[in-house]
């Protein structure tokens, strides 16, 4: 009878050099706040940084069951399905609420395009990109061009109020999502990749 070998997969100890949109991915770190002169009660998280495009994503810390010490770090595959690629720095920040480090890690992680995405941006995509840098003040003036272009039941999306705009951004990404899953499982992919890194 054939032994069946298992597969040990363990999650690094440091962030990723890169990373697909519609990724799930995860690291853990080892953080001794007290050694860094910060109080019992205090969080740790990244700010993922592209400076060139002022665009920032958060990724927040968990203390891992059991530890005290270990944080780990996730980000879900519809939460990256929403990313811009481009080229990013990792910025970490420890604070108690009074006191705060940071950490501007000279490490740097590049975020791909969906493989399995479209080419060019859908409608949806465009949407959920230029709603989402109006609503954080970073529009760009093609984001700003293609709002003012854009008409949803004949309303024109630049004359919406925040609360409407906020509620659209919801229904476009809802949307976005609902198409990458349908492209893959049309693919014969899974609806969700796991990023699975095996020693």
């Amino acid at each position: 009878m054939r032994r069946k070998c298992r597969v040990s997969v363990t999650i690094p100890t440091s962030p990723p050099d890169f990373i697909y949109c519609g990724d799930k991915t995860a690291w853990r770190e080892r953080i001794d706040a007290t050694a860094l002169g910060l109080g019992p009660d205090w969080t740790v998280k990244y700010s993922i940084i592209n400076d060139s495009e002022g665009t920032r994503y958060l990724v927040d810390g968990a203390l891992v069951s059991g530890e005290t010490d270990i944080y780990e770090f996730a980000i879900a595959a519809n939460e990256s399905m929403q990313w811009e690629p481009g080229h990013y720095r990792y910025v970490r920040i420890i604070t108690d609420g009074d006191e705060r480090t940071v950490d501007p890690k000279k490490k740097t992680v590049q975020i791909l395009a969906d493989p399995e995405g479209d080419a060019c941006p859908s409608f949806d995509h465009q949407m959920v990109r230029a709603l989402k840098n109006s609503l954080l003040g970073r529009a760009t003036s093609e984001d700003q061009a293609f709002l003012e272009n854009a008409s949803v039941n004949g309303d024109s999306i630049s004359l919406l109020t925040m609360p409407e705009m906020q509620q659209m951004l919801r229904e476009y990404e809802r949307r976005v999502a609902k198409a990458n899953a349908k492209g893959r499982a049309l693919a014969g992919k899974k609806s969700r990749r796991n990023l699975i890194f095996r020693f």
